[in-house]
């Protein structure tokens, strides 16, 4: 009887697994779709071992060896507790905790600081052509603003954009694909070209030249203007008159 009753309490154990199977698609099929999205997480790589050595014992890692530390901003409010470090070679992750005031005050003074960055309303690419400042990387944004306006209609649109001397990284996510299509580009104009108008009109000319001698008819118009000096007449003697 004992051995009976084991046999069906394992057997109930196992059942219950095995009847759970079908929750999951079940679960599947009546819950949202999972949306697997990127962000810019701040992250600051440490290679001085005395402060690697100090976040280690302070946090109590128990790690050693380490040649490197990289401190991520999880939350994106500023380095310090509750962030997540990975240390190298080992590559494992650790939550940051207990950091000393000491510590916390050089964490402060981390901060991601971008060469060239443009924040505000959207505006056409013509406005970003005039600014004086920094005009090489405005000429970047708004070349770049330029293609997306031209093949891209809708919002919104995430880019992301990497090169060095291995190669290049273009990544685009978060648009809407019906409404992303090939749109043309205008001409390429050379650098010696400075362009006032809104638009262009760009035609083709066909000239035929027949095989026949030409020939144009030159005027040209020339005035000549001459002064003739006379001198002044004689006086005669009155007796050389009457004689005549």
């Amino acid at each position: 009887m004992v051995k009976k009753l084991l046999w069906s309490l394992v057997f109930s154990f196992w059942i219950l697994p095995m009847q759970g199977l079908d929750t999951p698609s079940a679960f599947t099929e009546t819950s949202k779709p999972i949306c697997v999205n990127r962000d810019l997480i701040p992250v600051v790589t440490i290679t001085d071992v005395v402060l690697i050595r100090l976040i280690l014992d302070q946090c109590l890692i128990p790690e050693s060896d380490v040649e490197k530390m990289e401190v991520l901003d999880i939350n994106q409010n500023g380095f310090g507790e509750k962030d997540i470090a990975r240390v190298f070679p080992s590559n494992n992750v650790y939550l940051l905790e207990k950091i000393s005031s000491d510590v916390q005050k050089k964490m402060d003074s981390w901060g991601f600081q971008a060469n060239f960055q443009i924040t505000g309303a959207n505006k056409p690419p013509a406005a970003y052509d005039s600014v004086e400042t920094d005009k090489a990387a405005h000429s970047i944004f708004s070349t770049l603003l330029r293609g997306i306006n031209r093949n891209y209609h809708d919002y919104p649109i995430k880019v992301r954009f990497e090169r060095d001397s291995i190669g290049v990284v273009f990544e685009m996510w978060g648009y809407n694909e019906d409404k992303l299509e090939t749109g043309n580009a205008q001409p390429f104009m050379p650098d010696s070209v400075i362009t006032y108008d809104i638009f262009h009109v760009f035609h083709d000319d066909t000239l035929i030249n027949f095989d026949s001698t030409l020939y144009d008819i030159i005027h040209i118009q020339y005035n000549q203007v001459d002064t003739v000096y006379m001198g002044r007449q004689p006086i005669l003697p009155e007796s050389y008159l009457k004689q005549k």
